[in-house]
């Protein structure tokens, strides 16, 4: 842009100095062949100074005029010269920094390809330690289930071994005992038959508590409780999971059941279902939700309040059960309440229309008419298609308008109030029908209630 900028400058004072020079060649073509007249005022006679007698040649002085002409030009040429030269000296001194622009920006660009280079590397290097790491804990992982495949194995072998011996040292005892009994020849005796009998039966009494002891020990061993343990947590968990899974399934049976009650109208055994359901599965939110439902439909109103009460308990987020909470204390005329819960469920769906229509309607009855009006309109900016909120809104502002006339044979322009809100928003065709059907039973209903 500055090259340009300069450029544009040097052509202006090459244009003037052409300019100049034709216009002073212009000039003197002009006056040669062309007198110019001049006029001048009447001067007193006494002011006349008299007219000096030629006293030179008019050739001279014409070579003269020429030659101060000549050296204006010359004059000129040599500013242009020196304009020419500093635009020159302007441009060399834009073309340098042009140079040192480029410079910057081309070792900019490579430090930044360097450090982009440097990123990729960088991402990379992780990638590469995210998988070694990975593949590590699996190893790891492999290995520590080898081990504790290893250390069974281990337990069951040295178990084995320790009853291998504990025989083998059982049979030398009885072995010996016998042994000694022939050679005192006493076999024939009964009372050292008596005797053997008890000696082995005291030295099977022996080995079996030392085999118990023994077996005992090595099961506290901290390995075997491990195994133990180990073993012990996965069968747990597996019963837990499954178990839950069970539950889960019948619950969601029985959730199911209830809806299709719902739909039919067995409002009673749809109860009953939705209580075995949440009987299952005692954190599922959705059941009380529609358990809430099911009880408002039976006119059970309180035990209806605290299921959602219970479901907003579990699940703090869920607005559903706050707009049912709602609707049902906006019923009960407890419009404090209702507005609460209508408040919280636009803190957690701002989106919600339907909840700004009904606070809107709760605030026309409180008599706060400019506040019902703005939910009207927000609701309508939600949704530009709401018939109810267009024709709420259409009767206030009717309402509003005709509320200090005495003449009400101007009825009629509930139509164009209505026509207003539903071009300035938007609405549909069918919409507009929809609401001035609504609007047209109203206006029946009070001409039959004047007659």
């Amino acid at each position: 842009m500055i090259i340009k900028k300069y450029f544009k400058y040097l052509l202006l004072s090459t244009f003037i100095t052409f300019g100049l020079i034709n216009n002073v060649n212009a000039r003197q073509y002009y006056r040669k062949y062309y007198p110019v007249k001049t006029y001048q005022k009447a001067i007193p006679i006494s002011k006349i100074s008299p007219i000096p007698s030629p006293t030179s040649d008019p050739i001279i002085e014409e070579q003269k005029i020429i030659k101060e002409k000549v050296d204006i030009l010359n004059n000129d040429v040599s500013q242009s010269k020196n304009n020419i030269l500093v635009s020159t000296e302007e441009i060399n001194k834009l073309k340098a920094k042009q140079n040192e622009v480029l410079e910057t920006n081309k070792i900019l660009s490579e430090k930044n390809d360097v450090f982009y280079k440097l990123i990729l590397f960088l991402m990379f290097l992780l990638l590469m330690l995210s998988v070694i790491f990975i593949m590590i804990f699996l190893k790891i992982r492999k290995n520590h289930k080898k081990s504790l495949n290893d250390l069974r194995n281990q337990q069951i072998r040295d178990t084995e071994k320790l009853i291998s011996d504990r025989i083998h040292d059982f049979d030398n005892a009885l072995s010996d005992n016998y042994k000694a009994l022939n050679k005192n020849n006493l076999t024939k005796s009964s009372h050292s038959i008596s005797d053997f009998e008890k000696n082995i039966s005291e030295l099977i009494n022996k080995y079996v508590i030392d085999y118990s002891a023994k077996i005992d020990a090595e099961n506290n061993k901290p390995e075997a409780l491990e195994v133990k343990r180990y073993l012990n947590s996965i069968l747990n968990k597996e019963k837990e999971i499954s178990g839950q899974i069970e539950r889960l399934h019948i619950s969601n049976t029985y959730f199911n059941t209830a809806n299709a009650l719902m739909k039919s109208g067995f409002y009673d055994d749809a109860v009953e279902e939705y209580e075995e359901s949440i009987k299952a599965n005692p954190k599922f939110y959705g059941a009380y939700l529609n358990l809430g439902k099911a009880y408002e439909k039976i006119s059970e109103k309180n035990k209806s309040i605290d299921t959602y009460l219970k479901a907003v308990e579990l699940n703090p987020n869920y607005y559903k059960a706050y707009y049912n909470l709602a609707q049902i204390y906006f019923n009960n005329k407890e419009y404090d309440k209702s507005v609460e819960n209508y408040e919280k469920v636009l803190h957690l769906k701002d989106d919600n229309y339907k909840a700004y229509n009904n606070l809107a309607i709760i605030y026309n009855f409180k008599g706060d008419k400019d506040r019902a009006k703005e939910y009207y309109k927000k609701a309508i900016e939600i949704n530009n298609d709401y018939v109810e909120a267009y024709f709420n809104l259409t009767v206030l502002e009717y309402e509003l308008e005709n509320k200090e006339k005495k003449d009400k044979k101007e009825e009629n322009n509930i139509f164009h109030i209505s026509a207003i809100y539903t071009k300035k928003f938007n609405a549909k065709i069918e919409t507009i029908e929809k609401v001035d059907k609504l609007l047209e039973n109203r206006m029946n209903k009070k001409i039959s209630i004047k007659k």
